[in-house]
């Protein structure tokens, strides 16, 4: 198998003898200057059809929470007959690197909607309290009973994110006046926007079908609050375009995305 980029050490994007193009996991296998020839016995593992905006953030995800996700992605798959594609694994990866991050910093944010979800996807349920049961076993790390809704909802939305044409110019102009706003430009090739757009849209779909998250939030909201005002207050601007309101909680999910807009390199 032909490399012909290395994401890190371990992990490099190869073409394999049909042309295809495939990410590739093995130890030292990212060692090499590209293009080089890879001997099938060093890859353990190999994902095709990978969207190459995964390819920016790959290397900054913890390699164990990657192995982690890759579990828990398999064992969604023997439960739901292969419903998911590799992109998920790379997806949750993300996702659970951050909210560990949260709560060594002592955030916690509820989705508000456990209950729901419980009654309406017991599988994805399932795979979300397995997902906290692998991540307490290989990491030590205890993640809350709020994560067990972030999780689901990643496993039964995230492949098939709406995409609506005036949503995606509601979520332009909104960029556009964050931008104003913070004094940034933001790059819409960045992981971090696609994730910000991918919010959006969960949050107009939300707000379509009467479920906003909506749940008295914990004390840490009111610091982020002071803490950023003007994203906060970004986080305000989608209320007036869409006119409106958002609960707290939905708008400290907003804060926490335009912070991280404003800080991508």
């Amino acid at each position: 198998m032909k490399a012909i980029k290395n994401l890190n050490n371990n992990t490099a994007i190869c073409l394999d003898q049909n042309g295809r193009e495939v990410v590739a996991f093995g130890k030292g296998i990212g060692f090499n200057k590209t293009p080089n020839e890879i001997p099938l016995w060093k890859i353990d593992r190999t994902f095709y059809n990978v969207d190459p905006n995964y390819f920016q953030i790959i290397p900054e995800i913890d390699e164990k929470i990657i192995k982690i996700s890759m579990k828990i992605v398999d064992h969604a798959n023997m439960i739901k007959n292969n419903r998911y594609s590799s992109n998920l694994i790379f997806a949750l990866a993300d996702h659970i690197q951050f909210a560990i991050k949260r709560v060594k910093r002592g955030m916690r944010i509820s989705i508000g909607l456990l209950y729901e979800i419980e009654n309406s996807y017991p599988d994805e349920v399932e795979i979300a309290k397995y997902a906290l049961k692998m991540i307490r076993d290989d990491l030590n790390i205890a993640l809350g009973k709020e994560e067990v809704g972030s999780i689901a909802i990643h496993l039964i939305d995230y492949i098939d994110a709406p995409q609506v044409n005036t949503e995606e110019e509601l979520i332009e102009e909104y960029t556009g006046k964050i931008e104003e706003k913070l004094m940034i430009r933001v790059d819409r090739q960045d992981y971090s926007y696609k994730r910000f757009v991918a919010h959006i849209h969960y949050l107009l779909q939300r707000k379509k079908n009467g479920n906003e998250l909506n749940k008295e939030m914990p004390e840490f909201f009111g610091d982020l609050k002071n803490r950023y005002k003007k994203e906060y207050e970004c986080a305000c601007l989608l209320e007036e375009l869409i006119g409106s309101k958002h609960s707290e909680e939905e708008k400290a999910y907003i804060l926490i995305h335009v912070n991280r807009l404003q800080n991508a390199e």
